[in-house]
């Protein structure tokens, strides 16, 4: 009688896991929280840095400079084309027009070399060329925060550009900012400290 009961009490308790495991799996894994702000100062960090590693001669002009969040998806496989509300991706692009191949190549090396030594893992090598056209670029993360720096430079423009990123992240419920809305901070080449637009 014992045994049976007990038996009992495990196929109910397996029964109870189940239909949580599969809820988990279809409603995927919650994101982990962060403030968008502060992950928007860190990137502007990066882009410091990258800029300063970079060493391209001055003057140089800015071709692009943007600094915003984006949307996530979902992670369970039944809301995989469903977004997030409240979980934003911040990221800060920026891009340096007219900078011939050679220069960017050397540039380029020098951003490798200081990522590398700063510790982080190179996940693509994005080096490519056809007729008549190249491209250098590569993309580098974080392995302790999950931030990616993307950098590529094409002959078709000649345009240096670099996409810092940080991963998906919740944001707090003591944040202002707005679930319905992306988040737009306004940074200044050379990428000093921002603060966001309206804030």
């Amino acid at each position: 009688m014992l045994v049976c009961t007990a038996v009992a009490g495990a196929a109910t308790a397996a029964v109870r896991t189940v239909p949580a495991a599969l809820h988990k799996i279809a409603a995927g894994t919650p994101y982990p929280t962060a403030d968008p702000d502060a992950a928007a100062e860190r990137l502007q960090g990066y882009s410091r840095q990258a800029y300063t590693a970079l060493g391209l001669p001055e003057p140089t002009t800015v071709a692009l400079n943007s600094l915003d969040s984006g949307p996530c998806y979902s992670h369970g496989f039944m809301q995989i084309d469903k977004t997030e509300p409240g979980v934003v991706s911040v990221r800060h692009r920026w891009g340096v027009a007219r900078v011939p191949q050679a220069t960017a190549d050397v540039a380029l090396d020098r951003l490798e070399a200081r990522l590398a030594a700063r510790g982080w893992t190179r996940t693509s090598n994005d080096d490519r060329s056809g007729p008549g056209w190249s491209e250098l670029g590569f993309r580098y993360e974080d392995p302790h925060g999950g931030d990616k720096l993307d950098a590529h430079w094409n002959s078709s423009g000649g345009g240096l550009y670099v996409d810092v990123y940080a991963p998906c992240a919740t944001i707090p419920a003591s944040n202002p900012a707005r679930d319905d809305a992306p988040l737009t901070w306004t940074p200044h080449a050379p990428f000093p400290a921002t603060s966001r637009l309206g804030s």
